[in-house]
């Protein structure tokens, strides 16, 4: 697979659809990635609503392959203590959406996010985003994340 420049991965990145329980419960709405690159990673802010409340949760994601795909995620402040791996599995060619899965933590499972430049993608997006999702077989496991209105 060709590397990632990170200045590709810059800004806001809407989960759109995802297997994890956190954006799955409901009482959370409109979670996006916020990523700006440094020379060893990206400064990764997860933002969402709840409660009608904007939220965050800031932390730093390493990158450990030389082809940019494959990072660790730490938490800042309270979270130092925690971890994550993440990767990403498929970049469309116009670097608009992504496929990225992370693996199982103390108190989180392995999963998958389809992230997105926009909120709510054009219709050959979406049936971009499916083909790739049917070749990896992970259509059927991936659920909509609730949007709102709300823009954070």
């Amino acid at each position: 697979m060709k590397g990632i420049d990170l200045e590709d991965l810059a800004g806001r990145w809407h989960i759109l659809l995802t297997n994890f329980p956190m954006w799955l419960k409901g009482d959370k709405a409109a979670p996006s990635f916020n990523y700006i690159p440094r020379e060893d990673g990206l400064n990764d802010r997860v933002q969402y609503i709840k409660n009608g409340k904007e939220k965050s949760i800031e932390g730093f994601s390493k990158v450990v392959t030389p082809d940019n795909r494959n990072f660790v995620w730490r938490g800042k402040g309270l979270l130092w203590l925690f971890r994550s791996k993440w990767q990403i599995d498929f970049m469309a060619r116009d670097k608009s959406w992504m496929i990225v899965s992370f693996a199982r933590t103390l108190f989180t499972p392995a999963g998958y996010d389809v992230v997105c430049r926009q909120a709510e993608p054009d219709a050959d997006s979406k049936e971009h985003m499916e083909q790739i999702l049917r070749s990896m077989g992970l259509q059927e496991t991936l659920k909509a994340v609730k949007q709102d209105s709300v823009c954070l």
